[in-house]
């Protein structure tokens, strides 16, 4: 997102509480980005796989008795 619109459309970004102007080109607030973007992606996909789990989990144990959480509808619903 920061190297495709933040960047070439010179967008300011405000960050803080005194407001001050985030600088694009400090090469530790880069690293800081990509730590924190890495971080992120790794929690998002443990939560969908955890998610996952847990419905089949359910789909397993309750079989036709239970609840249809969307997608797929269970065998012989």
């Amino acid at each position: 997102m920061k190297e495709k619109y933040l960047i070439p459309y010179k967008v300011k970004v405000f960050e803080k509480e005194s407001g001050e102007i985030r600088d694009f080109n400090d090469s530790s607030s880069d690293m800081l980005d990509t730590i924190l973007t890495t971080v992120q992606q790794f929690d998002r996909k443990q939560r969908r796989e955890i998610s996952i789990s847990g419905k089949r989990h359910l789909s397993i144990t309750e079989g036709k008795n239970g609840v249809f959480m969307g997608g797929t509808i269970n065998f012989r619903y």
